[in-house]
């Protein structure tokens, strides 16, 4: 089904350890050959970002959505969009994990990823954490500066950032508690 060239690069090692017997059938074919028999190229469309086209989906084996393959007779598995991105890209540079830009942990497309720092990746997703970092302005609409800006102490170890001007405003109305 894949019509991508097929490269020995990281093809697997052969030994004749029963333990690895498993994966001594596939010594010899490259890492994107066995990807490629396990994925479909007609993924989903980012609804978020339709101008990327579809995600090549992975459906071997997964671990927390990413899908995973024996790359080497050794006893670790690698992230196949790692395997991906070296494989059509180059190598990927240390310390930068590669971010989804399809938001699909399952997608291994090549133009679906990019390098970028563990904050820049955390910055970009969708939970709540990233979603009040970006915020510029408080709910009442002040913005946050640095002299307008307080780090919040709650009773967990997470605090927050909160709005000087607001402060101001709630002690004035209601009194410093």
């Amino acid at each position: 089904r894949c019509s991508l060239p097929v490269r020995v690069a990281n093809a697997m090692t052969t030994t004749t350890h029963t333990k690895h017997a498993h994966r001594n059938r596939l010594a010899g074919q490259s890492a994107m050959a066995r990807i490629c028999s396990k994925s479909n190229f007609d993924g989903q469309v980012p609804v978020h970002a339709p101008h990327l086209g579809n995600c090549w989906e992975y459906e071997g084996y997964l671990s927390a959505g990413y899908g995973r393959t024996w790359v080497k007779s050794d006893t670790k598995n690698t992230l196949v969009h790692r395997i991906s991105y070296e494989y059509f890209k180059g190598s990927i540079p240390d310390g930068l994990p590669l971010d989804h830009l399809c938001r699909n942990p399952k997608c291994f497309r090549p133009d679906h990823l990019e390098p970028v720092t563990h904050r820049e990746n955390q910055m970009r997703g969708i939970s709540p954490w990233a979603i009040n970092a970006r915020k510029t302005h408080c709910n009442k609409g002040h913005e946050f500066t640095e002299a307008n800006t307080f780090m919040q102490r709650t009773r967990s170890e997470y605090g927050g950032r909160g709005c000087v001007t607001c402060r101001e405003q709630y002690r004035k109305e209601y009194g410093q508690r």
